[in-house]
């Protein structure tokens, strides 16, 4: 009787990944998806004032770089335009107008970034 019926929900249990049902702690699928790149290979540039209070923000979106990649490139454009910040969802933000600066680096580093945007 008692194998017709299964847990749905139990505090014993730890946590298990959707994907590999193992315990979250011993997955693979979460860093396996970390080394994946994260765009789609076109890269974009752009500037976004809408839902920051009024502050400029420089987003890089589509960079085909695996996540540990892109927070390495996000260190190297923050220290040349001497500005602030970011990784989220894959996308670089940088602090302030820095269109011009990180098109022109990305070209010396060998991707072809487009202006997105007005």
């Amino acid at each position: 009787m008692t194998d017709t019926y299964r847990v749905v929900f139990s505090t014993d249990q730890p946590l298990l990944c959707p994907s590999c049902n193992k315990k979250r702690n011993k997955c693979k699928c979460e860093s396996d998806s970390l080394d994946r790149p994260c765009g789609d290979g076109s890269i974009r540039v752009r500037r976004e004032v809408k839902g920051r209070g009024g502050k400029v923000v420089t987003v890089v979106t589509g960079l085909p770089l695996s996540h540990g990649d892109i927070k390495e490139l996000l260190s190297h454009f923050k220290q040349l335009a001497g500005c602030g910040g970011t990784v989220k969802n894959g996308c670089l933000e940088l602090q302030g107008d820095r269109i011009g600066v990180v098109i022109e680096e990305l070209a010396r580093l060998g991707y072809a970034a487009k202006r997105s945007g007005g």
